[in-house]
């Protein structure tokens, strides 16, 4: 019978960076764990963040196991966080030019880009898959235009969507795809970019709508709401929120091969939190967070009202946080935060967490 425990140390290494390159940092504790000898051959990732209270430490969690990891990020004193995907964090540079990089903060490598980003332009999807890798924003005045860059590109290229019929709100990467869904609920995939011949210019490709609420019988245009797209489980969903007067959330899963839609009042007992960007976690792994609940902030005009609770069986909606305790003053930063104020922070203010 073979003697695990007596594995080369290099073997166990080896092993235990395949883990740390998919981001796997929860099966690269569990293997360190197995025993002595395997924990003295593979380092503890948190060992020089035990040591370290700089301003530099990031909190991060594994949403689908519930566990929390604290890491020291020395490279945040010379670079600010701009968005996140994936796991991977998109950083610019503090010195102007502000050139972006894309950082994975459990291995450490980094890919670099000519191009500049605006501090306040927040990056929501990276594309890894892509040779060279991509990166896509949607601009300051949130939905109005869409910016992508490559690797080469010696700044980001900005398609204005002010020109198309309807506003973009939310866009996602899902299965090595960018998607975005506009005001009247209409998905769009972007099969890739194309440079333009004479400007250089990068053009993102965009395939016919992959499917309309329109096409599904429902008005939508007649009550325009909030909608987002947000993957959850291995699904694709569509989530809706209608005007603030009737206080309906509605839930569609996409079949981007079939191209429909269907309702969904279950969501395997995972809840979603929509802002910015959406988050999907799994309710029973985080104490006070409610299965088969989407959890959002909502405003009306510029005050913000809270944050509330939607539950997809039976249709209610409670409001669970109010304003004073959704705004980010210095009052506010230095109560401990609850579970769902965390996941509602990272959802819409992704750079101050």
């Amino acid at each position: 019978m073979a003697d695990w425990s007596s594995l080369p140390p290099d073997l166990i290494r080896r092993v235990g960076d395949l883990f740390l390159v998919d981001n796997d940092i929860d099966y690269y504790m569990n293997m360190r764990a197995v025993c002595h000898n395997w924990s003295s051959a593979a380092a503890d990732p948190c060992a020089k963040d035990k040591a370290s209270k700089d301003d530099d430490t990031r909190l991060f969690v594994n949403v689908d196991t519930g566990r929390f990891l604290r890491r020291r990020l020395p490279l945040l004193r010379v670079h600010f966080l701009t968005g996140s995907s994936d796991g991977l964090l998109v950083l610019g540079d503090r010195p102007y030019p502000y050139r972006a990089c894309v950082f994975n903060p459990f291995t450490g490598s980094m890919v670099k880009f000519a191009a500049a980003i605006r501090p306040y332009l927040p990056v929501l999807v990276v594309v890894t898959a892509s040779h060279p890798m991509l990166l896509f924003a949607m601009g300051a005045s949130f939905g109005l235009d869409l910016w992508c860059a490559d690797s080469a590109s010696q700044r980001f290229w900005t398609q204005a969507s002010r020109h198309d019929p309807l506003h973009r709100t939310s866009m996602l990467s899902y299965r090595g795809d960018v998607y975005m869904v506009d005001e009247c609920a209409s998905v769009i995939k972007i099969a890739g970019v194309v440079r333009h011949s004479t400007t250089g210019e990068l053009v993102a490709e965009i395939v016919d709508v992959v499917v309309s609420l329109e096409g599904a019988g429902t008005d939508v245009k007649k009550f325009r709401g909030c909608n987002y797209l947000a993957e959850s489980d291995g699904d694709l969903l569509l989530v809706r929120l209608l005007p603030s007067a009737l206080g309906v959330m509605e839930v569609y899963r996409v079949d981007v091969e079939r191209k429909v839609v269907e309702p969904v009042k279950s969501i395997g007992g995972h809840a979603l939190f929509l802002g910015a960007r959406c988050v999907s976690v799994d309710a029973a792994k985080f104490p006070s967070v409610d299965g088969d609940c989407v959890y959002c902030t909502t405003c009306q005009q510029i005050c913000c009202c809270g944050i509330y609770r939607y539950s997809l069986g039976d249709g209610t909606k409670e409001r669970v946080f109010p304003a004073e305790q959704v705004r980010h003053d210095e009052s506010f930063r230095v109560r401990p935060l609850s579970l769902v104020q965390v996941l509602n922070t990272c959802c819409n203010r992704g750079r101050s967490t």
